[in-house]
């Protein structure tokens, strides 16, 4: 799971690519660098298409080490000049797949070409069905080597997907079909703060009542 901005990226038949917001606010003026890395890596074939993606920011001159969500956001509005010193962007991309995961490799590869440290599709490790079962040492062993990988490499955690036919994303929803599994989640691994409360209010939306 990487901490970045959720982006739906759009490229229509004229050649002109969009961005848009988790919500459906379009947000293609705070990423004109974007909009070249897709034209690049896509081929001529892929004359329009839909890409869920993960926008993160890199620190280029530190090993491409991945920057919080925090430095991303901060970044001025349709301004390239605050990426060449510092921080590029990074997507990875990844889709819903068709109904077999054959198809879905055959048409990433006829699509787009990776691109590392600019457009690369999400890592995964696959557990096979016969050995899911969390109760198993291995497959607990093989869950926490990937996690551990994860926040080595800036990461905020891991997704935890299950295979079943009807295991889709749906958006703007929890489901017990894919699982988030974050640094706070697991104990031990959670960050530890001494806070002094000063202030309270209510909250807004669906924070309120808490």
């Amino acid at each position: 799971r990487y901490d970045g901005q959720r982006a739906q990226i759009h490229k229509l038949v004229d050649g002109s690519v969009h961005v848009f917001s988790r919500n459906g606010d379009e947000s293609t003026s705070r990423f004109p660098d974007l909009i070249d890395m897709i034209k690049e890596s896509c081929k001529p074939v892929a004359s329009t298409f839909i890409i869920d993606a993960e926008v993160v920011a890199i620190d280029r001159k530190n090993g491409y080490r991945i920057m919080s969500f925090q430095e991303l956001s901060s970044r001025a509005r349709g301004g390239k000049d605050t990426l060449v010193t510092k921080e590029s962007i990074k997507v990875t991309g990844f889709s819903s797949p068709p109904k077999t995961k054959v198809n879905y490799t055959d048409l990433k590869d006829l699509f787009y070409d990776e691109r590392p440290g600019y457009f690369e599709y999400a890592k995964e490790t696959t557990i096979e069905a016969d050995d899911a079962y969390l109760t198993c040492e291995a497959t607990l062993t093989r869950i926490n080597t990937f996690l551990e990988d994860a926040l080595r490499s800036s990461c905020e955690g891991i997704m935890v997907k299950s295979l079943d036919i009807d295991s889709g994303y749906s958006p703007s929803k929890r489901s017990d079909k894919w699982l988030k599994v974050k640094r706070d989640y697991v104990e031990g691994l959670n960050d530890t703060l001494d806070l002094v409360p000063i202030g309270a209010w209510h909250g807004n939306g669906r924070k309120a009542g808490w």
